[in-house]
């Protein structure tokens, strides 16, 4: 299934340069317009720091990612779940929202699918959107504000304008909402002064995060106040230790054992019939214990 998705994507953007199996991505496509985007096909559970690290390294380079997710290890439409660490920063960075691939024979549907806001004890609702327009591939640049994925990120979606809006209640006690009506397409009402909330070129991402150095002018130029440089977030790691089991500040010998225990519970091959639910799990086990390991041995 794999290969039929990259199939697909050539022959989609067939009059552009494509390159298989590259350092950035299963699959790097040169638009017309000059920019990149890096296609990563996904058929297993990965862990977090997989997931930052190829942002990172692909943003260096200005390039933009795009994770593709089999739809074989996706909930259901309408489910109700509790997604995993990755997946989740995978959502958050794709604008809220990931795509799922699916394969009828050499034919390849592309759909996005939505975690719902978690409202208190509630878990998340999974909606699903209509196939998208592969040839719409649309860069993007999407601060993250989630805590394992804090920071500036080239990222790409398919640009298909509203997806969910606001639902019908399920229950007596709360309603469901959605976490934002997303709409991508440009405001009629802006001012023609007015700056736009979306850059359109690397420069004029760069000069809005005060990346960007002005060419030299021959004249005299005005003095710019100083941006101070942007402070990163602190990120919690009470999470880290919830999954765990353990309580904060607890030691590493501690933690290791718990490590163990855990591991010795969620292993996926000891529940073979639910496979995929336990990789994930175990996923986020792992990733838990190589944070708390990390900060515990300096």
């Amino acid at each position: 299934m794999k290969q039929f998705v990259l199939d697909h994507f050539q022959s989609v953007y067939a009059s552009a340069s494509c390159q298989l199996d590259t350092d950035a991505g299963d699959l790097l496509i040169e638009l017309t317009n000059g920019q990149k985007v890096a296609v990563i096909v996904i058929n297993r559970a990965v862990l977090v720091a997989e997931v930052r690290e190829r942002y990172e390294k692909n943003t260096a380079h200005k390039i933009h990612t795009l994770f593709l997710l089999d739809q074989r290890m996706m909930p259901s439409d309408l489910a109700e779940v509790e997604p995993s660490i990755w997946m989740l920063s995978i959502h958050n960075l794709t604008n809220g929202r990931i795509y799922s691939y699916s394969c009828d024979g050499r034919t390849v549907t592309i759909r996005p699918l939505h975690f719902g806001w978690k409202w208190r004890s509630k878990i998340r609702h999974v909606q699903y959107g209509v196939p998208v327009d592969t040839s719409k591939l649309m860069p993007r640049r999407v601060e993250a504000t989630f805590g394992a994925m804090d920071g500036l990120y080239a990222t790409a979606d398919f640009s298909e304008g509203v997806f969910w809006i606001k639902q019908e209640p399920r229950g007596t006690d709360y309603n469901y909402y959605s976490w934002r009506n997303w709409q991508y397409t440009e405001r009629k009402d802006k001012k023609q002064n007015q700056a736009d909330d979306e850059p359109n070129t690397w420069e004029d991402f760069e000069r809005r995060h005060g990346f960007y150095e002005e060419p030299a002018q021959k004249e005299e130029p005005r003095r710019k106040r100083q941006t101070p440089p942007r402070t990163p977030r602190p990120q919690s790691d009470r999470m880290y230790y919830d999954i765990l089991g353990v309580a904060v500040g607890t030691s590493l010998d501690e933690v290791k054992q718990a490590y163990r225990r855990k591991a010795r519970e969620y292993h996926p091959d000891l529940h073979p019939q639910h496979r995929e639910t336990y990789t994930a799990k175990m996923a986020d086990i792992n990733t838990a214990f190589e944070a708390i390991s990390k900060k515990l041995a300096k």
